[in-house]
């Protein structure tokens, strides 16, 4: 069902891209010639004429059908006169009078008026706010979402591409600003002016703008690969200072996207400031760009690269269909992070890609309708953060794939061989391949093709000497989130360390569910980790941490609270929230229910004198991502913990924690893991034996003394809690010592091996209170 539904859904959307681009496959737009009065910006009026020049592909075009929406046609002629039409709001049929042929050229001009429309959702159409009118260029809820038709006739698609003259009248001290290059500035009368722009660089329709207001404009300039590039930042009077401050870095993103993606090709990089709040818009050549976004600070200036990296990804190469929009914003989205990485750090972006994953994985699903590709979206999430922002972590996951060098070697080649033109999915996929030599057919297949993620995870090592050196054998297991095929073909880095914290990388590749390798590395390692830099995205988020003294470390990626009481010596600790089903449980009496959606491993080197706890958080709430809502609809009552020392071993109950339940109406709270050990945890559903409480006892209610310990221990009670049981178990699980208590018992404890032990107390049949023991 699933693989017909997807055949469905792509062949409806290549009919409904033949609806919408088929006019362009009939007729070549060449020119607008966008002629517009804005002396009345006061009753949020225009009136002038748009003179379309064409020539068609086909013979026999006796029409010409282009998109105007709801605002007032005066006349259309043509070089014979007047010529007939029809026009219902939307579209507008013009009746040419002849037939053309392929030899043929000619024009219409279009005469009307009136008060251009916003999109519904409030962003996208034309704008008028105070001392501002400017468009922009996409509607949100528009269907197709190109909006230029809401200011001037044309073919209101992704593919049709044309050149523009603007000539804009405008008073009161008010100038027009638009794409291209500015020709001439003449007084009519008074303070009424003309302004002439010329745009020869083809564009469509949707990049197509006009912004007016009292401006004025900042001119620099900055040495491209191609020559000097003028730069205009535009702004009223009073902003030009702080838009100065923050497009500082304006520069360096110009030098890094001409080394990433290639030249500038464009005549001019611009700006103009407008009144909106809730985003920018990547005209080209003349970017919308919130006026509340260029305060003086670098506190928006990602939205600043986002929106200059169109230039290559949006404007240069623009998307075929709204289908293929991740081409569009994930690719810019994904500037931002190679902006932050050249401007700052490769930490400091890498800190925010891994975070955008785990918000990705957490909640997409259930905000965008589900697990579907980034390539051929439904039209309501065109914009959403399926195409942003796992648009952009697919681009991440892309450099993986290829590396550094082929990655910015292809990107730069695409940008050269698709300048200018539209661009799908497959052709993206196709030029990559032909130019880096790398089949990236699994890739785009996986990821791009193929909804939900992939999950990596290392299930066991054989380590053998050779030599000097070691030959590791890891044997790596693929688990699936939101997809039913197994990824293939896909390079993964594993990292070893030393006890030194000495660490060697080496590169595998994995196919299928089940892959192994083998590697041969200069030390016998004492930890083993896969994607530690997270270099590909998939279903895991993590957290790595040093720690060196006592204190509570919040790990938001990995959900682990993670608290020491002593240490002496460092710790090395990888956290991982896995977002996979775990491993079933194989020896299962009691049937306990083991999550269906995450588990978490404890990765590390530790000292042997570290002492610390942990708390997970369990979570059915909609605004957490119903995390844990397979386990517990409505409470938190029957939730366990399950504890295993790695995949080759069985999940267990785990002995040592306390559980504490906020709500009785739906599950959340949390557990406090009491004796923190390397390992993988597990949430599971099933009868609370020992090891859980609804609220952890406070310890002032429980005295153990002395502790450590060499020959007895004192275990004494409040009187909440007398007549209970104490226990007494090893690591692993085993029961040592079992005895009443009223409210004092002495243990003997000289018989016990020197080690650590977990002292419970039971009440009722429930675990009401744990903690250490130390056998000396």
């Amino acid at each position: 069902m699933k693989i017909l539904f997807l055949t469905f859904f792509s062949f409806f959307l290549v009919l409904f891209t033949y609806a919408q681009n088929s006019r362009s496959d009939t007729v070549n737009i060449l020119k607008y010639e966008i002629n517009l009065d804005f002396t009345d910006m006061d009753n949020q009026q225009i009136k002038g004429n748009c003179k379309v020049n064409f020539t068609p592909k086909i013979n026999g075009v006796s029409q010409l059908k282009l998109d105007l929406l709801e605002l007032i046609v005066d006349s259309v002629v043509s070089i014979s006169g007047p010529l007939s039409y029809t026009y219902n709001d939307t579209l507008l049929n013009i009746d040419l009078g002849l037939s053309l042929t392929t030899n043929d050229s000619s024009y219409v001009t279009v005469y009307y008026h009136g008060s251009p429309q916003q999109d519904a959702t409030g962003w996208g159409g034309f704008y008028f706010q105070g001392n501002y009118a400017f468009n922009l260029g996409v509607g949100f809820d528009a269907n197709p979402h190109n909006y230029g038709r809401v200011w001037f006739p044309c073919f209101d698609n992704f593919v049709e591409r044309s050149a523009y003259e603007f000539n804009m009248i405008t008073s009161a001290g008010k100038k027009a600003h638009c794409n291209g290059v500015l020709i001439s500035e003449n007084v009519i009368s008074g303070d009424t002016i003309i302004r002439k722009w010329v745009m020869n660089e083809e564009i469509p329709s949707y990049l197509v703008c006009v912004a007016v207001a009292d401006y004025t404009t900042v001119h620099q300039s900055h040495n491209g690969l191609l020559g000097s590039i003028p730069i205009e930042l535009v702004a009223r009077p009073s902003d030009t200072t702080n838009m100065k401050n923050s497009f500082i870095h304006l520069p360096n993103a110009i030098d890094i996207y001409e080394t990433g993606y290639g030249p500038y090709r464009w005549n001019k990089v611009g700006f103009s400031l407008v009144p909106f709040g809730s985003g920018a818009m990547e005209h080209a050549t003349n970017i919308a760009y919130p006026l509340s976004a260029a305060n003086g600070t670098f506190g928006s200036e990602t939205l600043m690269a986002h929106e200059f990296a169109h230039h290559w990804w949006g404007d240069l190469v623009t998307c075929e269909t709204a289908g293929d929009m991740w081409i569009n914003e994930g690719m810019a989205t994904y500037s931002e992070y190679l902006f932050t990485e050249k401007v700052y750090d490769y930490e400091t972006a890498l800190e925010e890609i891994k975070n955008s994953n785990k918000s990705i994985i957490q909640y997409l699903n259930l905000n965008e309708g589900g697990y579907m590709p980034i390539s051929g979206v439904p039209h309501e999430y065109t914009y959403g953060d399926r195409v942003y922002k796992k648009g952009a972590l697919m681009a991440h996951n892309m450099r993986a794939y290829l590396g550094d060098s082929l990655f910015f070697y292809g990107l730069n080649e695409v940008t050269n061989t698709f300048k200018f033109k539209s661009m799908n999915s497959e052709q993206f996929r196709d030029e990559l391949t032909l130019k880096t030599g790398v089949d990236m057919t699994p890739f785009f297949n996986d990821w791009i093709f193929s909804p939900g993620y992939a999950h990596y995870e290392i299930d066991s090592t054989i380590i053998a000497p050779n030599g000097a050196n070691y030959d590791v054998e890891i044997f790596i297991e693929q688990k699936l989130r939101g997809n039913s095929v197994f990824h293939t073909q896909t390079p993964i880095e594993i990292t070893f360390y030393d006890n030194n914290w000495n660490r060697v990388k080496r590169r595998v590749i994995t196919n299928g569910q089940f892959s192994s390798a083998t590697v041969t590395i200069p030390f016998q390692p004492v930890l083993t980790l896969l994607n530690e830099d997270n270099k590909l995205n998939q279903a895991r988020t993590d957290d790595r941490l040093v720690i060196k003294s006592a204190g509570t470390k919040t790990l938001n990626r990995s959900l682990f609270n993670i608290t020491t009481t002593s240490i002496t010596d460092s710790a090395l600790l990888h956290i991982e929230h896995h977002w996979v089903k775990p491993d079933a449980i194989q020896n299962n009496p009691n049937n306990y229910r083991i999550s269906e959606s995450r588990y978490w491993s404890v990765k590390g080197i530790l000292p042997a004198d570290i002492d610390a706890t942990a708390k997970i958080y369990f979570d059915g709430r909609y605004n957490s991502g119903y995390l844990d809502v397979d386990l517990v609809p409505v409470n938190g009552d029957s939730l366990i913990l399950l504890y295993r020392e790695n995949a080759t071993q069985d999940w267990t109950l785990y002995l040592y924690y306390t559980k504490t339940t906020l709500s009785a109406t739906i599950a959340y709270g949390w557990m406090t893991i009491d004796s923190l050990l390397l390992g993988d945890y597990a949430f599971a559903n099933g009868d609370l034996t020992i090891g859980t409480t609804e609220i952890a006892l406070n310890k002032k209610e429980v005295k153990v003394y002395p502790n450590p310990s060499d020959s007895f221990v004192t275990v004494q009670l409040a009187k909440s809690i007398k007549n209970s049981t104490v226990q007494v178990y090893d690591l692993t699980g085993k029961l040592i010592i079992e005895q009443p208590i009223f409210d004092t018992l002495k243990i003997n404890t000289s018989d016990l091996d020197p080690q650590t032990y977990i002292l419970l107390v039971i009440k009722e049949g429930k675990s009401i209170y744990n903690q250490k023991l130390v056998i000396q």
